[in-house]
């Protein structure tokens, strides 16, 4: 992918740490260039190694349609309003040390690379709530139900019944049974168990229901 600037956006997977498992950075690149420069932002995903057995210490990827549209949707969600009502991202200059950047750059990392679990053994069978009534949409904010009470995720992909979500709160079972999911783990949702946003507020404001 190739960014209005001329830069190119790469995907980095290194096992530096030798345990089996590539951390995932992205690397912001001025190739080709007289005087070639790279700036790499470490995230916190990991994944199985891209290549087994590879004697490489790391492998480059470059990021494709589906990285570049969920980043761009993403960025576009988290623009102030002005920004968007202007309904024109091409002239926004990005600050790659800016933590909400930062952050969405996580999330795209979660969903390419990040395996996916069905999110059934943490929803919250025992209490019925209504799904949300407008549809969710790809870098909408939503919450779930679980048995560790509501967490928010975002919204990544969709099809006909199911989301792919990226938790932005860990699930931990209250019962002991090493049932556990971490932040930016990637789950699938039916897209009956999508609640509005709110309901995983950590501060009530005047206006906002308690359950």
């Amino acid at each position: 992918m190739m960014i209005a600037s001329g830069h190119n956006l790469f995907w980095r997977l290194s096992d530096a740490s030798g345990r089996g498992s590539d951390a995932v950075s992205v690397v912001l690149t001025n190739h080709p260039s007289a005087t070639p420069a790279e700036v790499q932002i470490e995230t916190a995903i990991s994944c199985s190694p891209f290549e087994a057995g590879a004697l490489a210490k790391s492998t480059d990827i470059e990021w494709d349609q589906r990285d570049l549209e969920l980043f761009v949707t993403l960025l576009r969600k988290t623009l102030p309003v002005e920004a968007r009502q202007e309904g024109n991202t091409a002239h926004i200059e990005l600050d790659f040390s800016d933590d909400q950047v930062v952050h969405i750059m996580h999330l795209v990392a979660a969903a390419r690379f990040v395996s996916a679990y069905l999110a059934t053994p943490v929803i919250n069978e025992w209490r019925k709530l209504p799904a949300c009534h407008a549809p969710c949409e790809v870098g909408d904010m939503i919450s779930i139900d679980t048995i560790d009470g509501f967490k928010p995720c975002v919204v990544v992909a969709q099809d006909r019944d199911t989301l792919d979500c990226i938790l932005l709160e860990e699930i931990t079972s209250p019962r002991g049974d090493n049932i556990r999911l971490a932040r930016h783990d990637k789950v699938i949702l039916k897209k009956t168990w999508a609640l509005p946003a709110d309901f995983s507020n950590r501060l009530v404001r005047s206006n906002d229901t308690v359950h």
